[in-house]
């Protein structure tokens, strides 16, 4: 067998070792037996017969030989790029080795702009994933994205933070569409800034020292742990693709940091549907959501001749508080936003908004009004909401008639204290007897407004037939 390699001929090495193992006694003699193992490896890995090499691996009965020829054999299909086959062959139960070599690959890899686009981050995330370890996946391409934060963030490398980040929230929405434990990755706080804490402190820690407790019993330091959950994910990856977005705007600018700054700028680059996305993530109270642009947005736009019974800058506002209002038809945070936008300088709300806010939360509306002091469109509007519950009321009670001419109105008080919020009605009017103008608000008009409707909702509740 030896002989045959030394004038290199491999077929006959590779047939003269398959048969001595073939023959070899029950107790055969380790050493020689795991050379001959070792030399079938080198003759398969020069014929590029690497399942065959993975199995001269694998049957080889010396650890560290078989750590030696699975080395070479990585670093052999590594080097001359052979991605696809590296992460295809059956490792078994030497697959741990292989994600050790994989990763020790990644940790010594440069990863800043200018370096390729081959990267052992791939590498090894594909040999995770051939094996549905996706957890493990994800947790390597996290590692990445940390690293990628301290380089310098130019284009090239903002845009790979991006598809990494990406790449990651695939991941973890694969582990949640099988149904698998832990979606989360957990990461040792102490592996994120070891390194950041080597360069602030010159002192070395020696990695042997043991804890002990008061009773001598030796324990593990408790190591803090961070969850990055899929929402983290999502955070990150939108204010990296918001930063994007504003260096294809203006590539000479350097986007900001901070989420503040980014949502700035989107509006100032006019890349609504991104400040849009960056609102709506947002953990802040609503009233800080929305800046001035609200009600002065019509700089951003030139075209003042678009069709429509609205302005072309409220347009905007109200597409946006349309797609708010779709997915939650019940939330008035987002009207209370841009109304307090408007009320704070002192602008008269719009009748769009008006109408609006009337329709999804009347009485969070009229206490704004009283909030900012605005008794007298605090009125307006009270005025206009008992004709407009006026109406409801008969045309609710005749499609009952219609049904069953017996029936009695359904718009009981609890209903009516929606529709009509007595307390902010109270408060409206204790106030506005206070007020030093209130002989110029209507206040005895909508107290017989209030009255009128009453005994009209009375009487059509009593007798709808004869009432309506």
């Amino acid at each position: 067998m030896f002989i045959f390699k030394e004038h290199k001929h491999s077929e006959y090495v590779i047939l003269a070792g398959s048969m001595a193992v073939k023959h070899a006694n029950g107790d055969r003699d380790e050493l020689l037996l795991s050379e001959v193992y070792a030399t079938l490896f080198t003759q398969h890995l020069l014929t590029k017969t690497y399942w065959e090499a993975v199995r001269a691996v694998l049957q080889n009965p010396n650890k560290k030989r078989q750590s030696v020829c699975l080395y070479q054999l990585i670093t052999h299909l590594l080097d001359t790029q052979q991605t696809k086959i590296l992460v295809a062959l059956p490792y078994g139960e030497l697959a741990e080795m292989v994600v050790e070599i994989l990763e020790a690959r990644c940790k010594a890899e440069m990863v800043g702009s200018g370096t390729g686009s081959y990267s052992m981050y791939n590498i090894a995330y594909a040999f995770h994933i051939s094996r549905c370890e996706y957890i493990k996946a994800a947790k390597l391409m996290y590692e990445l994205s940390i690293r990628l934060r301290s380089e310098i963030q130019d284009q090239a490398l903002l845009q790979r933070r991006c598809n990494t980040l990406a790449t990651i929230f695939q991941t973890i929405q694969i582990c949640e569409n099988n149904k698998n434990d832990g979606v989360l990755i957990v990461l040792d706080d102490f592996e994120e800034k070891q390194n950041i804490d080597r360069e602030k402190s010159p002192e070395k820690i020696d990695e042997e020292f043991e804890f002990v407790d008061t009773d001598g019993n030796i324990s593990e330091p408790n190591k803090k742990q961070i969850l990055i959950t899929k929402a983290d994910i999502s955070r990150e990856l939108l204010k990296i693709e918001a930063r994007l977005a504003l260096i294809d705007a203006d590539p000479t600018i350097v986007p900001p940091l901070e989420e503040a700054g980014i949502l700035y700028e989107s509006l100032r680059y006019k890349r609504y549907d991104m400040a849009w996305l960056l609102i709506n993530d947002r953990q802040e109270e609503e009233e800080e959501k929305l800046p001035e642009w609200v009600f002065c947005n019509s700089n951003f736009i030139r075209d003042l001749s678009i069709g429509g019974n609205q302005k072309p800058h409220w347009r905007i506002v109200i597409s946006y508080l349309d797609l708010s209002l779709k997915l939650s038809p019940h939330d008035s945070s987002i009207l209370r936003t841009v109304a307090n936008v408007f009320l704070k300088f002192s602008i008269k709300l719009p009748g769009w908004l008006v109408q609006k806010y009337s329709e999804i939360n009347f009485g969070d509306l009229l206490r704004l009004l009283i909030d900012y002091g605005d008794l007298s469109d605090a009125f307006s509007i009270l005025l206009v909401q008992i004709e407009t519950i006026k109406k409801h009321l008969n045309e609710k009670t005749a499609q009952q008639i219609i049904i069953n001419p017996l029936t009695k109105s359904s718009e009981g008080p609890d209903e009516m204290l929606s529709l009509l919020p007595l307390v902010h009605i109270e408060m409206l009017f204790q106030i506005a007897e206070k007020d030093e103008n209130r002989m110029n608000l209507p206040i005895a008009e909508t107290t017989t407004k209030l009255k009128e409707f009453y005994a009209y909702h009375r009487a059509i509740s009593r007798n709808p037939v004869k009432n309506i």
